[in-house]
């Protein structure tokens, strides 16, 4: 009998969780399961923020929400694949100018 190879990783707590009710339900049914970490699978680093003195745990951070939609059509309406989380990219996303102390990685 095969085994079914799961991949997963456990920096990611949902990932992890799914990757384990999967596997349950699959044995359950007779099913031969391994895990296999994937570092593709981890969480991407967003670089550094820089946030508000008054920021706490939870909060909106507006940039951060800007962030993740320039890294979408940059890389994937745009084909930029070289742009970095957090890039105010000379201006065309102004907010993210002073937000990011460093910024993170390309897709």
């Amino acid at each position: 009998m095969d085994t079914l190879r799961i991949l997963y990783t456990e920096k990611t707590r949902r990932i992890n969780e799914t990757a384990t009710m999967v596997a349950e339900i699959l044995r359950q049914n007779n099913i031969r399961v391994s895990f296999q970490h994937d570092k593709r699978l981890e969480v991407m680093d967003q670089g550094r923020l820089i946030l508000p003195d008054n920021y706490k745990d939870g909060d909106w951070f507006t940039p951060l929400d800007v962030a993740r939609d320039a890294i979408c059509d940059e890389s994937y309406h745009n084909c930029n694949l070289f742009y970095r989380f957090g890039d105010h990219l000379n201006g065309k996303y102004p907010i993210l100018k002073d937000s990011f102390a460093r910024t993170g990685e390309s897709m």
